[in-house]
């Protein structure tokens, strides 16, 4: 179901915030012994015209910072890899990815591939945003990591303009049991979805806003069970 984030202020530089509208897409997770090389959500779809992003947390036994996201792909389109940050010692990891669909995909198998290993949980959460400029719609980004009950990505740069679509990613060294939190900054509480086994356990969060003005962004949360963290905010221009 789509949420339409409405905001009636005017601007000179950026189109209503009422033309942007995120729809959720899907989650999936996955368990392994150190044997995933490909990570798969199926039965996603793309309407055209449309920037379909994607955030995928991943646990890895290699020496630290070894592996990463080789590639993500939904029905021939390869995706962008947009922001990343590394976690709890280099051994979690978390990465933005994002493309403009201009045709359709009906019930596609979105698809992570890593290298040049393989890891050992993995989770994921794929969002649709209408109304982003074509191509160059990233604006800012920013990224930290460190290890509380609330975790930040710091500040962005102040956008090119206003009413800029806001994506928060993250990522956390702990079992989707763990306490959620909630988001800060004006945030909206998006997908979240993760696995827990012995060591291998991660949580990947979501979150998400139309800015109201043209003001430096931080993807941010409160109240969590305090753990090793990622974190990543981007900004994305909307169309004329």
């Amino acid at each position: 179901m789509g949420v339409v984030l409405h905001d009636h202020r005017p601007s000179a530089s950026a189109p209503p915030a009422e033309t942007v509208v995120r729809t959720a897409r899907g989650t999936s997770h996955e368990l392994g012994q150190g044997d995933i090389q490909e990570h798969t959500m199926s039965g996603v779809n793309v309407d055209a015209g449309t920037w379909l992003l994607v955030g995928i947390a991943y646990d890895h036994d290699s020496a630290p910072g070894d592996i990463a996201v080789s590639g993500v792909s939904l029905a021939g389109v390869s995706l962008t890899q947009l922001a990343t940050e590394t976690y709890a010692d280099d051994y979690r990891q978390l990465a933005m990815f994002g493309a403009y669909f201009e045709n359709a995909v009906t019930n596609g198998n979105l698809t992570a591939t890593f290298s040049p290993g393989w890891v050992s949980a993995a989770g994921m959460v794929a969002t649709q945003v209408a109304g982003l400029l074509p191509s160059s719609a990233l604006d800012r980004t920013a990224t930290a990591a460190g290890g509380s009950a609330t975790p930040s990505s710091g500040a962005t740069a102040t956008p090119s303009q206003a009413h800029e679509f806001v994506w928060g990613l993250v990522g956390t060294d702990g079992p989707p049991a763990d306490d959620a939190g909630t988001w800060t900054n004006n945030l909206s509480n998006g997908q979240r979805v993760g696995e827990g086994s012995g060591g291998d356990h991660l949580t990947i969060h979501e979150g998400y806003r139309v800015a109201t003005a043209q003001e430096a962004q931080t993807a941010s949360k409160t109240g969590m069970t305090a753990r090793a963290w990622g974190a990543i905010c981007a900004t994305f221009k909307g169309a004329a």
